[in-house]
């Protein structure tokens, strides 16, 4: 396989617990250019991917050009990164699958009604395909630094009451006079919650804060809240559906577990109801 040419990329590493052996096996396997390895280690993966982001953008910003991100239970082919490089675009997913039934690949587009539902091998895409998402996990993911600097000059980044951090479209920020005490006020059949947000700028934060483009709130996990700010900068997000990654649990689950795993509900006659499987029992 031939070398990567002089593109540097880092390779960002979210962890709470012990690595696998198959994940460092896949990681020294990677022909990936000779950036440096960027961790960090901590109960919440939001704050660990901003950690890693906040590395990155500043410290290496003179040093690497993309950024790939693998979690420490994703076991990625060695060829992912010479091949997602290859399509020259600034936001590319590889293929992994969730760990329970009904083990669908984690790579979204968005339906009507705002939610998100799984693609699917042989029925959305052939193998091999370069496809337009809205989503995906980010366990194998290899982005732009522009993609990251899109975001913060499309968005306002504001501090909450609680200190934490936020960001919001440019296009929902007007500048008027607050109609509301802080609070939550009803009015014409609506409520609004309304907080005093303090406006802020990436010069003003402080050596522990960084920047809020992962965040675990409302339930979601935080890829779904990266992705979004990203497609609201104008970023278009690709899944190479050519990079097969293993997802462990007690055991790999992959390509071949999802198809098994799908075969068995068509069988039993189990619901796919918003990713998670369920059995009518009949009584």
């Amino acid at each position: 396989m031939p070398k990567l040419n002089k593109t540097i990329v880092d390779i960002g590493v979210p962890t709470s617990r012990n690595q696998l052996p198959a994940f460092w096996r896949s990681i020294m396997a990677l022909d990936w250019g000779g950036g440096a390895m960027l961790t960090a280690e901590g109960a919440l993966t939001d704050t660990n991917r901003n950690n890693i982001v906040d590395e990155f953008l500043f410290q290496r910003k003179d040093e690497s050009e993309y950024l790939f991100f693998v979690d420490d239970d994703v076991e990625v082919p060695s060829h992912a990164i010479e091949q997602m490089l290859s399509w020259d675009k600034p936001f590319v997913a590889g293929i992994y699958y969730r760990r329970s039934p009904p083990c669908d690949p984690l790579i979204y587009r968005k339906r009507e009604d705002g939610w998100y539902r799984s693609l699917l091998p042989e029925q959305d895409y052939e193998t091999g395909d370069l496809i337009p998402i809205d989503a995906c996990g980010m366990g194998c993911t290899l982005i732009h630094r522009s993609v990251f600097q899109q975001i913060i000059e499309t968005h306002f980044l504001y501090r909450r009451h609680n200190k934490s951090f936020g960001f919001m479209h440019y296009s929902a920020v007007d500048e008027v006079e607050a109609k509301f005490e802080p609070g939550v006020h009803v009015s014409d059949g609506s409520a609004y919650l309304v907080q005093k947000m303090q406006p802020f700028s990436v010069e003003l934060l402080g050596p522990k804060e960084t920047l809020p483009f992962f965040a675990l709130e409302y339930g979601r996990t935080e890829d779904f809240h990266f992705c979004e700010l990203a497609k609201a900068a104008g970023v278009e997000i690709y899944a190479d559906t050519g990079i097969e990654c293993n997802h462990w649990g007690a055991l790999p689950i992959g390509r071949t577990q999802h198809f098994q795993v799908r075969d068995w509900m068509d069988k039993n006659e189990v619901q796919n109801v918003d990713g998670i499987a369920i059995q009518e029992i009949k009584v």
